[in-house]
């Protein structure tokens, strides 16, 4: 295996978003420059009642707020650009727009660059009509742009890659695009765009790229010289560039997004296993909610994992206060234990037959998916939920097609298009036309 992180040695601008393998990344200026939100240009069709001019929603499109010195002002200026356009606002008062929608300390400090201009402090105005706009955001990037920006964005890149995004993909793209839009990163939302359109034909192959990793697999070592081969002369015609300090090659295991991945299967990273055994128990909501965050990344490694937790998730529910009880105590270590004596996951491989064992009660689902590669059937994954309404208890039935269906569809991108085997402790089932 071979694991590299790159740098891009091209800047330019996304076209538009592209949500898949998680890169979430967003257009974006390229290196050293800031994002700018576009807005739609004006629709004939919503012309106003002369039909002469374009129909404004204001309340959609107010001014954004004056600008305090502490906020990101690459943010604030591409709000303000936004606004410019969508007003249709003339370039001539822009300058004086832009210098005016700030508040008393800005104020002061653009009133000492008109001074200094040879302007009085009276005159701010008629210095902000003579100053273009692009000269006056340059002046206040320069004097409120955070130097420490660049490093600060990298380590939240580095943070979101080794943990789970529990939002929606929406804002998953919208913060990495903010993050991407960083000056002096180095990298942009369009370098990973790039990584992923120039090993199209790679990914999934012997190729995973997720935001600036890459990783290359292989089954044995001269197998694994040709795909580095290949991998390299791809990022040369690219012009994408390594960085060799952080880049691995020949191992026989690697780390990857918080796990352990090697020829024995995947397991999760020591360190994180660690951290879960020595976690104390929670004092309030909050606490509690980190821990079952980083279990829940690991809850594949976890048969029955949502059944087991139950206790502790009624806990962050609303309505309910907080008190823990010896039924959370026991949750909780049992959950903890479960977590350190983990079982090793095979890699799933095509080529095999799937095998899904689902079961269910009045509690929750659980589900598991194996496959049998000449030494029995090992286990790829574990699935658990917990059950939905009381409508669904009532009938055993319910309760063993509800466990069927969703593991069917949690595991669907393995399973479509292939034959595949089903275990059910309930005979019913067999029933089902497919």
């Amino acid at each position: 295996m071979g694991r590299r992180e790159r740098r891009s040695g091209q800047s330019g601008s996304a076209a538009s978003p592209d949500p898949a393998a998680a890169a979430a990344a967003a257009a974006s200026g390229g290196e050293g420059t800031s994002g700018t939100v576009a807005a739609p240009g004006p629709d004939p069709a919503m012309a106003g009642p002369g039909g002469n001019f374009a129909f404004i929603d204001r309340k959609a499109a107010q001014i954004p707020s004056k600008y305090d010195g502490k906020d990101d002002i690459e943010s604030w200026i591409s709000s303000m650009r936004s606004y410019f356009y969508v007003f249709g606002t003339p370039p001539s008062t822009q300058s004086s727009i832009l210098g005016t929608n700030v508040e008393p300390v800005v104020w002061g400090f653009l009133e000492t660059q008109a001074v200094q201009s040879g302007y009085k402090r009276i005159d701010l105005n008629n210095w902000l009509k003579a100053t273009p706009t692009t000269a006056l955001e340059d002046l206040l990037i320069k004097q409120y742009a955070d130097p420490h920006a660049a490093a600060k964005a990298r380590l939240k890149l580095d943070k979101l890659k080794h943990s789970k995004w529990t939002g929606t993909m929406h804002s998953l793209q919208q913060y990495v695009s903010k993050l991407f839009a960083t000056p002096d990163l180095e990298m942009t939302a369009q370098s990973c765009l790039d990584v992923i359109k120039v090993f199209r034909n790679q990914i999934n192959r012997f190729v995973v790229v997720y935001l600036d990793d890459i990783l290359i697999f292989s089954k044995s070592m001269e197998e694994h010289m040709r795909h580095l081969e290949e991998v390299m002369q791809i990022l040369k015609d690219a012009q994408l560039h390594l960085n060799l300090e952080k880049s691995e090659f020949g191992r026989d295991n690697v780390i990857y997004l918080g796990h352990r991945l090697s020829a024995a299967g995947l397991e999760p990273k020591a360190t994180k296993v660690e951290v879960i055994q020595k976690w104390p128990q929670p004092a309030n909501v909050r606490e509690l909610r980190s821990f079952l965050g980083l279990a829940s990344y690991y809850r594949k490694f976890v048969p029955k994992f949502s059944i087991i937790a139950r206790p502790l998730s009624r806990l962050t529910s609303k309505n309910v206060s907080y008190a823990w009880n010896e039924e959370c105590t026991t949750a909780f270590e049992a959950l903890k234990e479960a977590l350190v004596s983990h079982p090793v996951l095979r890699i799933a491989d095509p080529k095999l037959t799937f095998v899904v064992t689902t079961d269910a009660s009045l509690y929750g689902i659980g589900a598991v998916m194996q496959q049998d590669d000449g030494d029995g059937l090992c286990p790829l994954e574990y699935y658990s939920k917990r059950m939905p309404s009381h409508k669904v208890v009532a009938s055993t039935y319910m309760r063993e097609l509800y466990a069927l269906r969703e593991a069917l569809d949690h595991w669907k991108h393995y399973l479509l298009g292939r034959h595949f085997k089903v275990f059910s402790d309930h005979e019913t089932l067999k029933w089902i036309q497919t």
